[in-house]
């Protein structure tokens, strides 16, 4: 169960970061980039959904090392009961926000760069989920500060409008 849980979440972030990278690379052709992205947003929610099932399964937490790249600082995920209902929300949220981005950022492709928004939502996600799993407090206060601005950036999209200044 821990090896299943430990390929799914590598999953869960290699997704969004692929999601995040499509959104940038895909930035000359909007349509494409919409689709890829929001897409692999799909496939990320889907697997972060497995990951907690998996963990509420097992009934018992399950630690998980992660390369870190800070000499300092261990990045290790610990994942309980608690944290796998949060990444059970958030994935079951972002699948459907996902899905529903696929038609929605159309209406901004050659208005908007739609790439920056489908990064920013991706690693927005990822950072979420890295702030209710991660084992570290040095890491769990730079993915707060990091969701924190990738959540300021997703509301001030529409910088242009006075109700979204205001929002921001």
């Amino acid at each position: 169960m821990d090896t299943l849980f430990s390929y799914l979440f590598h999953g869960v972030i290699l997704f969004y970061l692929a999601g995040a990278a499509a959104s940038l690379l895909l930035r000359r052709k909007p349509a494409i980039c919409i689709s890829i992205s929001y897409g692999l947003g799909t496939v990320a929610s889907v697997l972060g959904v497995a990951a907690a099932v998996s963990i509420l399964e097992a009934g018992h937490p399950v630690l998980l090392e992660l390369p870190s790249p800070v000499p300092f600082a261990s990045l290790e995920i610990r994942l309980d009961g608690l944290a796998a209902f949060f990444i059970l929300t958030i994935s079951l949220i972002g699948f459907a926000v996902s899905i529903f981005s696929l038609g929605y950022v159309r209406q901004y492709a050659g208005k908007r760069p739609v790439n920056l928004l489908g990064a920013v939502y991706h690693l927005f996600l990822l950072s979420m989920i890295l702030v209710v799993s991660i084992n570290n407090a040095f890491f769990f206060l730079v993915f707060w500060e990091l969701m924190s601005l990738l959540s300021y950036f997703l509301v001030i999209y529409e910088h242009e409008k006075p109700m979204t200044q205001k929002a921001g």
